[in-house]
């Protein structure tokens, strides 16, 4: 008599553990589908770092985008998340930076008083 309660005390264990799985497994393939595929880290979330002091020049494609040419000849495009009219035509074009050294995708740009965030900055080409 003890053995068989043994035996159906391990069976409902047994089918607790499995219906648990099952709802996890449910639950992960319902977050699956509500929340999209996960995609592998992209070439843009790589941060890519210029020395301030080594830009050697600064043109506006449009006034979205700039082209920025530094450490010798290596040429970054960056783009700005919205248009920045001040960019057309400006003369001087400021950078704000996290510290004093480094341009990257995190920077923005001061044009006439108005600040514009990038949303991207990678090498061309």
């Amino acid at each position: 008599m003890q053995r068989d309660t043994h035996v159906f005390a391990a069976a409902i264990s047994l089918l607790i553990v499995a219906a648990t799985a099952a709802w996890f497994v449910a639950a992960d393939d319902q977050d699956a589908e509500r929340l999209g595929p996960v995609h592998h880290p992209a070439q843009d979330a790589i941060v890519q770092t210029v020395d301030l002091n080594k830009i050697e020049s600064v043109q506006d494609i449009d006034d979205r985008t700039l082209t920025v040419v530094a450490d010798g000849g290596r040429r970054f495009r960056m783009t700005l998340m919205d248009a920045c009219p001040e960019l057309r035509g400006a003369t001087s074009v400021g950078f704000v930076t996290d510290g004093w050294h480094g341009l990257d995708r995190f920077t923005a740009i001061a044009v006439d008083g108005r600040v514009c965030t990038l949303k991207d900055f990678r090498p061309e080409g």
